[in-house]
């Protein structure tokens, strides 16, 4: 059996992780994991049954243990049965753990390669792919666009993964050239 592969499409919300992921996904035929159509229905329960006191964000970050086990487990049950996946989840804590993925294969007791794409557009076309999203989700980021940019400054992931990349970008099109040349490099 090859050694599977983790394809990790991270970064802020609305970056593009959802859209570039599902390309990778249809075009190579690998099963994909999204953070938000996983977890975002039993969130969407709690937030319904129990309010979302004190913010969204802080509901989320109340909520965000419990959020990634639910996320990781069909991935990491298909990594060890030797599937690759595409996934994509923000994992804001998890780029700054240089040991996360190391702790990972422990806890699964399997080996696969890692290759982690971290999306980061440009700020002011963020704003436009937040504004375009219109995600109740993202209501408390553009209330204060700036302030939310100040407090997430992003940083290339410092966690080991085989192949930790950043891909920051102005536009589609750069984005795209980027990511196929990253992509033929490692499949």
């Amino acid at each position: 059996m090859n050694r599977p592969v983790l394809f990790l499409f991270c970064g802020q919300p609305g970056s593009g992780k959802t859209t570039q992921a599902v390309s990778l996904a249809k075009t190579k035929a690998i099963p994909y994991y999204d953070y938000d159509t996983l977890v975002q229905p039993f969130l969407q329960a709690i937030e319904r049954e129990y309010g979302v006191g004190g913010g969204r964000l802080a509901f989320y970050a109340k909520w965000r243990t419990p959020s990634y086990g639910t996320f990781w487990a069909p991935v990491l049950e298909n990594l060890k049965l030797g599937i690759s996946a595409v996934v994509t989840a923000p994992l804001t804590r998890e780029t700054r753990d240089p040991g996360f993925f190391s702790a990972l294969k422990a806890q699964l007791g399997a080996d696969f390669k890692v290759v982690s794409i971290y999306l980061a557009p440009s700020y002011k076309l963020h704003l436009q792919m937040l504004t375009k999203r219109g995600s109740y989700r993202d209501e408390e980021i553009l209330a204060d666009y700036d302030a939310y940019k100040r407090t997430h400054v992003v940083d290339k992931p410092c966690w080991d993964a085989d192949v930790n990349e950043i891909l920051a970008f102005d536009d589609y099109e750069e984005l795209s050239r980027s990511l196929e040349r990253l992509l033929s490099e490692v499949i």
